[in-house]
């Protein structure tokens, strides 16, 4: 599908913003970490480079060039990578019909030591889970992983699914496919604060305000920067 300059313009004045109307489990350190990747989720995907990577997306299999997402029907119904776009900032969802512009979030953590599993939501609620096990790495990585993660699930709650097990294709299904973007472009956004970063936070000191290393302090920061 070609897009008009107008659509472009359009589709960048729309800002979408994360209403989470509740959040529970974990520390509050961990919450403030969840948050915080809220906020940076919203720069990635209000971002021009968030819109020209799923609008543009595509993939190669078995040496062939395709356009578009793998798994990208609803009940049926196929969606263009614009298409994919268009629904995710119009913050309409199988729960929420009213195009609000808003992503509507109902998060519990929680940690899952034996699971492999990053998240996970159900058909019939817009609630999901975050496994804090993979919460791993310094600020940034950890963050980047909610932000993908949380993308992940709310493409479910939009109505796309994929398959339980891993085939060659599920990477680029609607729902691995925008949490995989939404994923590097929180690394992008955050990348900044690698340059005057230390030692990094990292395993279980993650959970303790550490003075060396990158920050909650550090990102929020930045995060505030770009929106202003």
């Amino acid at each position: 599908m070609d897009i008009n300059q107008g659509q472009w313009v359009k589709a960048q004045k729309q800002k979408l913003t994360v209403d989470l109307h509740d959040l529970m489990g974990g520390t509050l350190y961990q919450k403030e970490i969840f948050r915080m990747a809220l906020r940076t989720l919203e720069i990635a995907v209000n971002s021009p480079q968030f819109c020209q990577m799923v609008s543009e997306y595509r993939y190669n299999f078995n040496g062939a060039n395709y356009e578009g997402f793998t798994h990208n029907d609803i009940d049926g119904e196929f969606f263009s990578p614009w298409d994919v776009y268009t629904l995710l900032k119009s913050g309409v969802d199988k729960f929420n019909k009213e195009k609000d512009l808003d992503l509507d979030l109902n998060t519990e953590l929680y940690l899952g030591r034996f699971s492999s599993a990053v998240g996970f939501t159900y058909p019939d609620t817009y609630k999901t889970w975050s496994n804090t096990k993979f919460w791993s790495g310094d600020l940034i990585e950890i963050i980047s992983t909610i932000v993908g993660n949380v993308l992940h699930e709310y493409m479910h709650n939009c109505g796309f699914d994929h398959p339980y097990r891993w085939t060659p294709l599920r990477d680029h299904s609607v729902n691995y496919a925008i949490g995989s973007i939404g994923k590097a472009l929180a690394m992008d956004t955050l990348s900044p604060l690698y340059e005057k970063a230390g030692i990094s936070c990292s395993g279980w000191w993650i959970f303790k305000k550490c003075k060396i290393g990158i920050t909650l302090e550090d990102i929020d920061g930045l995060v505030t920067s770009y929106a202003q």
